[in-house]
């Protein structure tokens, strides 16, 4: 069950992936995990060859930053699991994230809004002319002094720790990627109108993710299930109670 879950049961067509195949393992697992990390090839790009062989990882990238009128955007960036791709149409359910200012964001993102809220809407103003734009660009428009060296992994300016707070509150999003950079641009020119227009309440949204979270998983724990998209745990049992009630979820015990 897990396995095929997870999508590990399939043929894997390799090279002759396309679109087609690639929403498929996308509509099991919902998510693919970013990580600036690269050993082999860079995280994300992994998951999809489990599931399908060798196939161009130049599709993957279409589908996520270099969206045509023929091949619209298929997957969209932002706090999932962890920094994440997720399809588009999952975006309003983590709107409720948004609203709590990005969750982890939270604590950072009220001391830049407190300490200069003039920059943090210069910023925006920037992305809103220059986008999809990188916030070095943005930095050196607006003039900004880079602080001082905080290490080779951490390293961020004020101008990009403005940015974040601003993706991770929905205010802005990732347009593209240059060599893996974020260039930022606004939501209303990266995802379609119908998507922007949706906003379901808390209770709902959360409930969605846990059934996203349970189909993907196959067989979980609420644990495992409230991870998937980091949710609360009061959230989270409580949309399992409901999904239970429903019929969506079976409770079951697992020998050992």
């Amino acid at each position: 069950m897990v396995l095929r879950a997870q999508g590990f049961t399939g043929g894997r067509p390799g090279a002759g992936s396309g679109r087609r195949q690639l929403s498929r393992v996308l509509s099991r697992i919902r998510l693919l995990q970013l990580d600036s990390v690269n050993v082999a090839v860079r995280a994300h790009y992994v998951p999809l060859f489990s599931r399908l062989g060798p196939y161009s990882r130049q599709l993957l990238d279409a589908v996520a930053w270099e969206p045509t009128p023929a091949r619209p955007r298929m997957l969209v960036e932002y706090w999932a699991h962890e920094a994440c791709l997720l399809p588009v149409a999952d975006w309003p359910l983590l709107r409720w994230r948004m609203r709590d200012c990005g969750g982890a964001w939270r604590r950072r993102g009220r001391e830049l809004l407190e300490q200069d809220p003039q920059f943090v809407a210069d910023v925006l103003a920037a992305v809103k002319e220059l986008g999809p734009v990188g916030a070095g660009t943005v930095e050196r428009e607006l003039g900004a002094d880079r602080p001082g060296q905080r290490g080779p992994w951490w390293d961020r300016s004020r101008t990009k720790r403005v940015c974040e707070l601003l993706f991770a509150t929905g205010e802005l999003t990732t347009g593209a990627r240059r060599n893996f950079e974020r260039l930022y641009d606004l939501p209303e020119r990266v995802l379609p109108a119908a998507v922007l227009a949706r906003e379901p309440d808390e209770q709902e949204a959360v409930r969605e993710l846990v059934e996203r979270s349970a189909r993907a998983l196959g067989v979980a724990t609420e644990a495992d299930l409230r991870d998937y998209y980091r949710l609360g745990v009061q959230q989270c049992r409580a949309a399992v109670e409901d999904l239970v009630s429903a019929g969506v979820l079976e409770p079951v015990a697992v020998r050992g």
